[in-house]
């Protein structure tokens, strides 16, 4: 794993797996309209641009997705709060052992 890799996210307070974020935002999604299926073919179609890392490819994939359709500028993260939107945890920013706030798996 790179330094510049995802590892997880910051999410209401709590360090988020990028598998749980993922979770989350297929569901966020699909309450906002999409359906499964829509959201697994933009997954398999839609690349990144950039390398995040093995682990978080499916999650900013769908977060870039949903941010689009909330008007969130992912560029820019002090334009929205961590208690609204995932914000990223490059694998440089994690010092020592930590574990998913939701589903408790040790994250890479």
């Amino acid at each position: 794993m790179q330094p510049f890799h995802i590892s997880a996210y910051v999410f209401k307070a709590d360090i988020v797996c990028c598998d749980c974020i993922a979770e989350w935002a297929m569901n966020e999604l699909i309450q906002e309209g999409s359906n499964k299926p829509d959201v697994e073919v933009l997954i398999r179609n839609v690349g990144l641009g950039y390398d995040a890392g093995v682990y978080a490819y499916r999650s900013e994939i769908i977060l870039r997705q949903l941010a689009g359709n909330r008007g969130i500028d992912l560029e820019n993260e002090y334009s929205w709060d961590s208690d609204d939107f995932p914000k990223v945890v490059f694998a440089d920013m994690v010092e020592d052992k930590e574990n998913c706030g939701t589903c408790h798996k040790e994250i890479p």
